[in-house]
């Protein structure tokens, strides 16, 4: 079956105006925001280790946790 040009210019039509449209819609906003090396030092099991800066501990498990979400809009 052969197609007329006409037949692919609406249907790229129909394309870009969904892709335009897609890309025009407001879903909620997520702000990254790069870790610096500073920020992240590794400590072994029964390591002791002193701050510099206040912070938070992450395990390795939860942070494998972390590194595989996926995001969904």
């Amino acid at each position: 079956m052969k197609r007329s040009w006409m037949q692919y210019v609406v249907a790229m039509s129909l394309l870009l105006t969904l892709w335009l449209t897609g890309c025009g819609q407001r879903g909620s906003s997520v702000t990254l925001r790069p870790v610096l090396e500073t920020e992240i030092r590794r400590v072994e099991a029964g390591e002791r280790f002193t701050a510099k800066t206040n912070g938070w501990f992450l395990s390795d498990r939860y942070m494998i946790d972390i590194l595989q979400v996926d995001v969904e809009n």
